[in-house]
């Protein structure tokens, strides 16, 4: 989840930078309300690039858009929906990760940045 928010500060900050602050996207997305949606686009994350059985296209597609219903309907809160549905887009737009190995320093995530948002 904090990998999700300093990579959205960038963008999301130059339409709002005092709105769309780390700490402010931090704590829009860990909410209680919010965080069980936040968790979940972070299990379609880790399942995406498991290893052992990673998700096909278009199984993550078909649970990108359950995760969005989800999202829509249940997300009063503007600026914590548009935050969850960016991070659902940074989920497909990764391309590569180290998330799964064991002796990494730290998180690394390759974008495909065909389609920058």
């Amino acid at each position: 989840i904090t990998a999700f928010c300093s990579l959205m500060h960038p963008v999301m900050g130059k339409e709002n930078p005092l709105a769309y602050s780390k700490a402010n996207i931090f704590e829009a997305v860990t909410k209680e309300r919010y965080i069980a949606h936040s968790a979940s686009i972070t299990d379609l994350f880790l399942d995406r690039f498991n290893p052992n059985e990673p998700m096909s296209d278009e199984e993550l597609d078909a649970r990108s858009e359950q995760l969005r219903k989800k999202i829509d309907g249940s997300v009063e809160d503007t600026t914590a929906s548009e935050l969850l549905n960016k991070m659902i887009d940074i989920v497909k737009h990764t391309l590569r990760t180290n998330i799964y190995l064991a002796d990494r320093y730290s998180l690394g995530l390759r974008l495909d940045r065909s389609e920058e948002r």
